[in-house]
């Protein structure tokens, strides 16, 4: 599992990187949808806050508190 998400958070980064002031607004397919580059960019770093909340459920849930929570 580790693996798999270091391996998406790289994919990530070099999707991310390909992205430039000037193709902000270039049409691109996002999960079969019809997105900006910019949309879509928003779409994922707002999306990755929603995981974060379920990992910080889950860890509470289990006893364990998130290091910047101490």
């Amino acid at each position: 599992v580790i693996a798999e998400l270091e391996a998406s958070f790289v994919h990530l980064h070099q999707a991310m990187g390909l992205t430039t002031d000037a193709n902000l607004g270039e049409a691109v397919k996002f999960f079969g949808q019809d997105f900006t580059r910019h949309r879509a960019m928003l779409a994922t770093v707002t999306h990755l806050h929603e995981h974060l909340g379920q990992f910080i459920a889950y860890a509470r849930g289990n006893g364990v508190t998130p290091p910047w929570s101490r």
